[in-house]
């Protein structure tokens, strides 16, 4: 072979080498990072996560909602606030008092974030009002009867309407009021204003529960001082954790600065990940509406050193559009090194545009001699099976039972309430049995479930069929 030919070859090999090389190595920079974070199962276990968070408070919401409606639904409540409403008497309401109050100390029992709760006529401005509980002086109730609050319920029409505001005036002694004007059971007719003051910590109470009972503390902890929600349009604050730390205008200004990265095609709109430095912590912001409220939840994670996700930070879909395009052009480039600098003469006993026809030895697809045939490529995928199938088959029933419950998405509680165990016993067995399969978490091990053919919809799980 003429030298020529010779060094022809040896650069197209360098040369393509070092381009899939490189084009190898610019994926896996790229993928190892997210990879060695969670990846998109952690992102999308942290938007579950979220969610959940935001789908229980305005499931609190909605039942508080509820004990308003009891007003139009229930008809001796309805009757009690039509007597109230008709007496010409102004400060005589005893009787419609004690219903109003013994029904709301009843539902306060359940629902301890109710505090207090007031009606008024919508007619008669200066008749006293039903309190459910004492304390309330006149000057509060007369600046709450010609508050925007109250002129919100009048323009709302018997919708409830919450807000953040003040019962007396001074400034750092708001309240979080549901408000909605009760109409008569038959005639329709406007009776009077409702108005139930709500323990705001509450609902952050709530978030922390459905956090304690879900979260992977391998994956992060939730930072209590920044948690909590907010206006979306103001940013002013509409819960906050119980004792926390920062004042109602230092949240604001932390949620103030909550703005999304650019959207990415194919996510919820109605999430968000949002990377901020507060305090001199790196903390991911789950920012997640609440309903049709216009207020957000503020979910602040401190994430592990191993699980920062790209999609927190800024222009990550960016750089994967990044990387492909650069792969494409590299690819490309050597593609058209191949097609332009193809040797065509100088070949021994060829001439100028022959070409020939490689035998299979020359394309190394047979094995040299005393070297044996080429191995099974599937004999890794085998091998693989057979590992699974073993942890499988040791699986003891109830070990089985706790995999479909996983499978079913269970909560630990749940998981604890349906096996009749302690909640701690639960986390325990599941991170022995992650052990056994071999898996990371509960998406691992839901899709081991599948995988597998186990039947987790008759009550206890089977094996399924035996192949």
């Amino acid at each position: 072979m003429p030298d020529n030919t010779r060094h022809a070859k040896i650069i197209r090999a360098s040369v393509l080498a070092i381009s899939l090389v490189a084009a190898v190595l610019l994926i896996l920079s790229y993928y190892m990072q997210s990879k060695d974070g969670g990846g998109t199962e952690t992102e999308d276990f942290l938007r579950h996560l979220a969610s959940s968070c935001a789908d229980a408070v305005t499931d609190q919401m909605a039942k508080i909602e509820d004990i308003s409606f009891q007003f139009i639904a229930n008809r001796d409540l309805n009757q009690a606030l039509s007597e109230y409403a008709g007496q010409e008497e102004k400060y005589q309401v005893s009787k419609s008092h004690i219903a109003f109050s013994n029904f709301l100390e009843g539902q306060a029992f359940t629902s301890s974030e109710i505090q207090n709760a007031f009606f008024w006529d919508y007619d008669e401005p200066a008749k006293k009002a039903i309190a459910m509980r004492e304390g309330v002086s006149n000057d509060a109730m007369n600046l709450l009867r010609t508050s925007e609050f109250a002129a919100s319920m009048r323009s709302a029409a018997g919708r409830t309407v919450w807000k953040k505001t003040s019962l007396t005036g001074r400034p750092g002694e708001d309240a979080l009021l549901l408000g909605r004007i009760i109409k008569h059971t038959f005639t329709d007719s406007p009776m009077g204003f409702l108005v139930i003051v709500i323990d705001a910590s509450s609902m952050v109470d709530t978030v922390k529960k459905v956090v304690d009972a879900d979260l992977y503390y391998s994956i992060g902890t939730i930072k209590p001082d920044y948690l909590g929600l907010y206006e979306a349009k103001s940013g002013n604050v509409i819960a906050k954790t119980r004792g926390g730390s920062l004042e109602d205008d230092e949240l604001k200004g932390i949620f103030g600065n909550l703005v999304a990265k650019l959207p990415i095609v194919g996510q919820d709109p109605a999430q968000s990940f949002v990377n901020r430095s507060v305090g001199g912590e790196d903390i991911l912001f789950i920012v997640t509406d609440i309903g049709t409220t216009g207020w957000k939840l503020a979910l602040p994670m401190a994430l592990r050193s191993s699980m920062q996700l790209n999609i927190g930070k800024d222009g990550g879909y960016l750089m994967k559009i990044a990387v492909w395009l650069v792969t494409i052009v590299i690819l490309l480039l050597v593609a058209g090194l191949f097609l332009r600098w193809t040797p065509t003469t100088g070949m021994t006993g060829r001439k100028a545009g022959e070409t020939s026809v490689p035998d299979a030895a020359s394309l190394g697809l047979l094995a040299p001699e005393g070297e044996g045939t080429l191995s099974d490529p599937q004999e890794s995928a085998a091998s693989s099976q057979a590992g699974s199938d073993r942890a499988f088959s040791n699986l003891t029933d109830k070990e089985l039972r706790l995999l479909c419950l996983i499978a079913k998405g269970f909560s630990n509680k749940k998981i604890a309430d349906a096996m009749c165990i302690a909640e701690q016993t639960v986390k325990n067995n599941v991170s022995a049995l992650y052990i056994k399969l071999g898996v990371e978490d509960r998406v691992q091990a839901s899709v081991y479930a599948v995988k597998m053919g186990i039947d987790c919809y008759d009550g206890e799980g089977s094996r399924g069929e035996e192949s």
